[in-house]
């Protein structure tokens, strides 16, 4: 599948911010490239979900569709990004509505970025 028809799945007719298609597309890329720009294209990715303006229940949701519907590309990551991956497409979605119940998975954008943060931190 191309990254459009992936992209068109996961947003189901939402209008997302215009801002979250180029992050999305950086870090979609970094995977099937195997790059080690990864945790840095991450890290900005979740740095707009986790601000005022990016955090919408459209974003999260269509962030978290997309990238549960590339698994099979991500699940050969190293152990603690396949981790951040994991959770951001499992209950990312409920970040806005259902706060408490992606706190509890550590789905919060703000909880995913600290994690990247740290992941970055051990990789210096």
């Amino acid at each position: 599948m191309t990254f459009e028809s992936l992209w068109t799945g996961a947003l189901r007719h939402r209008q997302v911010s215009r801002n979250l298609r180029p992050l999305v597309e950086r870090v979609y890329d970094d995977i099937c490239a195997n790059s080690a720009q990864i945790t840095s294209d991450l890290e900005e990715l979740l740095e707009f979900l986790a601000s005022e303006i990016g955090r919408t229940d459209a974003n999260c949701c269509a962030v978290d569709r997309f990238f549960a519907a590339i698994e099979d590309r991500w699940s050969g990551l190293p152990q603690p990004l396949r981790n951040i991956f994991s959770d951001m497409s499992g209950t990312l979605h409920d970040a806005i509505y259902a706060p408490a119940i992606a706190s509890t998975f550590g789905s919060l954008p703000e909880q995913l970025l600290e994690r990247v943060r740290e992941l970055e931190s051990s990789q210096h």
